[in-house]
């Protein structure tokens, strides 16, 4: 599927992808890779994932610990501190 997207829709450009776990083996994410260059695959979120965000490398933590979106301030708000990262 994500090979039939890229050809009939070679103008777009996919910077990455998020799976499903189902999809999360090692098989799939580095062929998901590699059909847009090395994209960057992201099946299940760890705290400690690397992710590339404003062409920096920087770990999940630190990303949504700046990141202000609708889901992020109910997180920090309402969520008790024991299941926070």
């Amino acid at each position: 599927m994500i090979q039939a997207f890229q050809r009939h829709f070679p103008d777009i450009n996919v910077t990455g992808i998020l799976a499903d776990a189902l999809y999360g083996d090692a098989h799939f994410m580095d062929g998901a890779s590699s059909v847009f260059s090395g994209t960057q695959v992201v099946s299940q979120l760890r705290w400690n994932q690397m992710v590339i965000y404003k062409n920096k490398e920087v770990n999940l933590k630190t990303y949504f610990d700046s990141y202000l979106g609708p889901g992020v301030i109910f997180y920090k708000t309402c969520l008790p501190a024991s299941l926070k990262l």
